[in-house]
């Protein structure tokens, strides 16, 4: 899953960046900074999740 993870910048901010986190050369971030990876294939409760 981490080869598929994205680091966004300041996402909605004027000076916005997104990458793939493998791209990021370094390890610094703004506090306006998150790392998304994809977790499910479908909705929880089709893979047996309970709400």
């Amino acid at each position: 899953k981490l080869a598929r993870a994205v680091y966004v910048e300041r996402g909605t901010m004027p000076g916005s960046v997104s990458m793939r986190l493998a791209d990021k050369q370094d390890d610094n971030a703004p506090y306006f900074a998150i790392v998304l990876v994809a977790g499910w294939s479908g909705r929880p409760a089709a893979l047996g999740a309970e709400a």
